[in-house]
């Protein structure tokens, strides 16, 4: 792949997972760098190469992350069944998984910390930035050498921070060009009153009225930014977020193979 980009930014959509891996067969990527637990990347290899099926990897995962694994999943799974098509497309495939699993699990769990917090204001209770701050990560600072490393081992990395992406490698590729923060993200880097109030109106007045998170957010971004780049083409982006996979994670999303 000499020349192609070595650093990709994929938000935090199904569609996204989908989208990114048509992307990584026209680049004919044979070596990857996820954003996932390292203590999947046994797992993951023998999934892309047919040893083990879906219910088995499925199995893994509710392993380590318990009762978060349905969400995390929902997110993922158009990416980690693609795994499959781009080791034959590329006739192998090297894959790397940067992310601690104390750090993801933190990571979910602030989420849903969140949203408690959301229900709380709506109904009307104080909130305090302090309270929303500990719900947040830690900075990524150490991902940083971690992942600089793994580029220059030639791997392809996927990165769900845009930040993040643009400290590894001035030229980032995009699956989404011209993606705008949503406020679920920006709570997460600017956790003030403000950006709070947002946070709760996209929580109730887009995700919960929404099929599912894609479609939230597209209509979020074509209400609030209407003449961005993607808010041009978000009914078409809603359409293909309603087809990319069933709504939201319920008791059968475990499906084989």
């Amino acid at each position: 792949m000499p020349g192609a980009a070595r650093v990709i930014f994929v938000p935090h959509l199904r569609l996204g997972r989908a989208l990114l891996v048509n992307k990584l067969v026209e680049l004919g990527c044979h070596k990857l760098a996820l954003p996932y637990p390292k203590e999947l990347r046994r797992d993951l290899t023998l999934y892309s190469q047919g040893s083990i099926g879906w219910r088995e990897l499925v199995w893994r995962v509710r392993e380590l992350l318990g009762d978060y694994h349905r969400p995390w999943l929902y997110v993922e799974e158009p990416l980690v069944r693609g795994l499959r098509i781009l080791r034959e497309a590329a006739g192998g495939l090297s894959i790397v998984c940067y992310e601690s699993l104390e750090e993801l699990r933190r990571g979910l769990e602030g989420r849903y910390g969140l949203l408690a917090l959301a229900l709380r204001r709506r109904v009307g209770l104080s909130v305090s930035p302090e309270e929303v701050r500990r719900h947040l990560r830690g900075g990524d600072g150490a991902l940083v050498k971690v992942l600089a490393r793994v580029v220059e081992l030639g791997y392809v990395a996927v990165v769900t921070d845009r930040g993040l992406a643009s400290a590894l490698a001035d030229e980032v590729l995009e699956v989404l060009p011209g993606y705008v923060e949503s406020p679920a993200e920006r709570i997460l880097k600017c956790p003030d009153e403000r950006t709070f109030e947002e946070f709760v109106k996209y929580i109730f007045d887009y995700v919960l009225t929404s099929e599912n998170a894609d479609v939230a957010y597209f209509r979020w971004l074509a209400d609030t930014y209407p003449e961005s780049e993607l808010a041009r083409r978000a009914a078409d982006l809603i359409r293909l977020a309603r087809s990319a996979g069933p709504p939201r994670p319920g008791p059968r999303s475990d499906r084989n193979p």
